[in-house]
This record gives C-alpha cells, structure tokens and sequence, in this order.
C-alpha cells in the first residue's frame, strides 16, 4: 500500500497507522518514508518536511509501545526491499525501544529517532546497490560512505531542518568513543548521546541484515559482539539497553528444536534463557505458544527460514 504524501495530507494516514497491526504499520511505513525521502532530496515541500519526518518518529515510538516484540521480530522476518528505507526504519524502532528506557525529554526522544529516519539520506542510492556486492568497494563508493554523515546534514539543512540534536545525530552517528570512527574522529566526550544511541542500533540493525560480503550471523551472535565493544567503540549504556529490552534471543530469532522442527522466538518470558516461541510446522506457525530452553537448541543465521506465511501471524 502506498499513500499520496501532500503534505497537508500526510498526517492523517500516518495518525491511522497507530491501529494497525505493528509490523503491517512498520511495512507500510517504508513507503511513505520513501517518498518524503524522495522529498529532501528533491527539495520539495522544504516547510512541512521537518514535521513529516516528527510524524513518522512519533508513530513508531507507538508501535514499540503497542508491542516492542513484534517490532524487533519484523526487524528479521519483513523482507529487506528497498533496504535503504527498511534499514532507517529498523534503526528507528531500535534507537526507540533504546530510548524508552533513557530519562531525557520528549522532544529530544523524537528528534534522535528522526535522525536515525535520516541519517543515510545521502548515500541511499549507493546503499542499495552495494547490499548484495561481493568483494571490495571502489574508491568513489568509500568516499561517499565516508562523507555520508557530513553530507546528510548538509541535505538536512538544505530540507530547512533546523533541530541541532536531530543534525548533530546525523553528522556523528558514526562516530566511535575511542576516536577511530568518521568522518571526524571524534572523543567520546565530543559525541552526542543521540549519535551515541544511534550507533548502537545501526550497529545491530546492519549486521543481523545479510550482505553480499559478509556471511549471516544470529542476532546473538550480534548481540555479543556488541557486549564486547561496550565502552571502547560503543556507548556503553546504549548497549546495556539494548540487550535489556530486546533479550539476548530476540523475536525473530530461529532456532532447531531438538526435535529438529523450526521454531521463531516470539516473545521474552521472564527467564531470560527460555523465551517463548511458535514451532513452523511444512512453512507455517503453530497456533499454540512453547517455551524454549536455549541452552538446548541449535541457533540458525538470521534470515535462515524460508516460510510462505504472514509475519503477523505470530504476534
């Protein structure tokens, strides 16, 4: 489903989105991301974008309200076209579900996950292309990954952005506390918290998403390798609320089952290592809930299941 984005008309769908189901809101969301995109870029309608943008930030901190589980799940299991936009979206329900647990105020919360809406606006075209790539980036196309953080903020202003911590969030989200990062280099005391926050949930969000050159890993796995940059590239709290809030096997997560039938993990229980999950019985879910012993299974890449069924189903 696509929607017209005048952007006298662009709130209402968007407020309407609010009583869908959270991963329907989620798919549908990319396509009116899209085009507001489209929008910056293109300098079109330069006085509403900045509310636009708000309006999407504001409904997906709903959704992680009205259910932070199938969100995180449709992080695997909605397919990755175009990955540009899905990849902003996934890292704005994270860097949300990140934030709902941080005391700053509102207005702040939506401005970085605005950001994270934003913070690939100028290298988008690339980003797609490259998804499926094998081998080595030629020097142009590691130019403008480089430059990509500086030159967001540059379209952003161009847009008539005027929120410093939205802008800030851009320019600095791939920046590392340890000062290896870019396009600045940046100490860790120079860094923002939203760029801060949004490192962390880029950093997930990429690295559980296959790409050409780079082979799938479980969202564990990320989750871990994350653990271990905590306080040296990544902000050390960020990351703490990040495992906190998702569990350290996120929905979305398949695993074998001793049994050797597939399962997803849809939910987090109050154990931390037997999450709730739906067995996938000839590609499609079970009606019925299981509790998981994780220290019993075998755990799959993201993206490992093949299935022919709604995702909806199994939430």
């Amino acid at each position: 489903m696509t929607y017209e984005t005048n952007p006298d008309s662009l709130a209402s769908p968007i407020s309407d989105l609010s009583s869908n189901h959270p991963i329907d809101a989620i798919i549908q969301l990319k396509n009116i991301l899209l085009q507001q995109l489209k929008n910056i870029t293109n300098k079109i309608y330069e006085e509403n974008t900045e509310n636009n943008i708000y309006n999407i930030a504001d409904l997906i901190q709903t959704l992680c309200i009205k259910d932070k589980d199938a969100i995180v799940g449709s992080i695997l299991l909605v397919p990755p076209v175009p990955y540009s936009i899905k990849h902003m979206i996934d890292t704005a329900s994270i860097t949300a579900i990140i934030l709902h647990a941080i005391e700053i105020n509102p207005q702040a919360k939506r401005s970085i996950i605005a950001a994270a809406l934003t913070m690939n606006i100028a290298m988008m075209n690339l980003q797609d292309s490259v998804q499926e790539k094998l081998g080595s980036l030629m020097r142009e196309e590691q130019q403008i990954i480089l430059n990509h953080p500086k030159a967001g903020r540059i379209q952003l202003e161009q847009a008539k952005i005027t929120d410093s911590v939205w802008l800030e969030a851009v320019a600095n989200h791939h920046e590392n506390l340890n000062a290896t990062g870019y396009p600045s280099r940046l100490e860790a005391n120079k860094i923002d918290l939203g760029a801060k926050i949004l490192a962390v949930a880029d950093s997930y969000c990429s690295r559980v998403c296959p790409r050409g050159d780079r082979g799938n890993r479980s969202p564990t796995e990320v989750l871990r390798e994350l653990y271990q940059e905590r306080g040296k590239t990544l902000d050390e709290l960020a990351v703490d609320h990040l495992i906190k809030q998702i569990g350290l096997f996120p929905p979305g997560t398949s695993v074998e089952l001793n049994s050797g039938e597939d399962a997803i993990i849809i939910r987090q229980s109050n154990n931390l290592y037997r999450p709730i999950a739906r067995r996938i019985l000839k590609g499609k879910p079970e009606s019925s809930n299981i509790e998981v012993d994780m220290k019993s299974v075998k755990m799959h890449p993201a993206f490992h299941i093949n299935f022919d069924f709604d995702p909806r189903s199994l939430w």
